[in-house]
């Protein structure tokens, strides 16, 4: 099995970022920047809660939102890496999003070729007047190896693994500045 984790702060305010996760959906450009290909996406469930929001709509339209998103996604993904030894990968991706956190995990429905299972999550909370994130990618393969080769494989492994965790940190913070500007221009 492969794990790599990054933590890093990203110099927006967590309400900013939130709404804009909330707003844009980063999965797409997140997935391709990693060099997989989104090629369906099926809301599962969708729950929103406003609690004792008085005015959810208008906080909303104004960032300040006070409401709490679940969300369930089916997500088919395309694959580009020969060695998977599949096409195509199922995932299922539960988001839960407050006011003091955005939590998002991604988990392989099955087996899939080589990949017995795969994990990926994010988190995100507010520090200062800033957003404090943390990324982690698991991935598990199954290769029957000899010892020998076992540890080169699992070397490659760790490496394409921390690879991917850098990639999405690349993505959220180009989507994050994308979403920004664009937002600014509005």
């Amino acid at each position: 099995m492969g794990r790599a984790e990054s933590a890093f702060v990203i110099d927006i305010p967590y309400q900013e970022f939130r709404t804009l996760i909330v707003r844009n959906d980063a999965t797409k450009e997140i997935l391709e920047r990693d060099g997989l290909k989104l090629l369906q996406e099926e809301l599962l469930d969708l729950k929103i809660s406003f609690g004792n929001d008085k005015r959810p709509v208008l906080n909303a339209l104004f960032g300040k939102s006070k409401s709490i998103v679940k969300a369930s996604k089916r997500l088919t993904v395309g694959i580009s890496d020969p060695n998977a030894g599949a096409n195509e990968m199922v995932i299922i991706q539960n988001s839960h999003v407050t006011p003091q956190e955005v939590s998002v995990e991604s988990a392989s429905e099955k087996q899939c070729g080589d990949i017995v299972r795969y994990v990926s999550s994010l988190n995100a909370n507010p520090i200062a007047e800033s957003t404090s994130v943390r990324i982690t990618i698991e991935t598990e393969i199954s290769k029957p190896l000899s010892p020998f080769l076992h540890s080169v494989a699992q070397s490659r492994l760790d490496t394409q693994v921390q690879d991917s965790v850098e990639k999405q940190i690349i993505a959220l913070k180009h989507f994050v500045d994308h979403h920004r500007m664009h937002q600014t221009k509005k």
